[in-house]
């Protein structure tokens, strides 16, 4: 179901697309069942976890999203997508949690359907401290998943 939103709602109405996503995702590529927990506000991103990737929506609609995995999530997540598990957070690891980031923006890009919207790169690491842009005039939410094999967050940074 595609939701039609106005640019500049409130970033707690966009939220809801990204823990929809986030569940989607994990559910159908993945294989595995997420508890969302409770969204808190920050003005700066966290290191929430042990491997992340970001990756920015553009045009329509501004944001960040930063994607973390505990690394157990991540190995997990490596397992069900190639039949391997890895022993360490390598390049394929960090690839695999990129790939992950580039599915949830995508798939979340879609769902609240505002036209010329583009989906970047997916990039490497975390965004931390007072990285997002003009931070008085953002909201960095972080939404927070459980999973069997551990915890997961994704942090979305829009516009107030």
């Amino acid at each position: 179901m595609l939701v039609n939103l106005e640019p500049g709602q409130k970033s707690e109405s966009m939220s809801k697309h990204f823990v929809e996503s986030t569940q989607a995702v994990f559910s159908t590529m993945i294989g595995c069942k997420l508890e969302p927990g409770e969204m808190a506000h920050s003005q700066n991103f966290q290191r929430c976890n042990d491997v992340q990737s970001s990756i920015k929506i553009s045009g329509g609609f501004d944001a960040t999203v930063v994607v973390s995995l505990d690394r157990e999530v991540a190995f997990e997540a490596a397992n069900a997508l190639t039949g391997e598990k890895p022993e360490s957070i390598n390049s394929d690891v960090i690839d695999l949690v990129g790939e992950i980031a580039n599915m949830i923006g995508g798939r979340a890009k879609e769902r609240i359907n505002i036209p010329n919207c583009r989906l970047g790169l997916p990039t490497p690491g975390s965004l931390q401290g007072n990285e997002v842009d003009e931070a008085a005039k953002q909201v960095v939410q972080q939404l927070p998943f459980t999973s069997p094999w551990g915890n997961l967050t994704v942090e979305l940074s829009t516009p107030r």
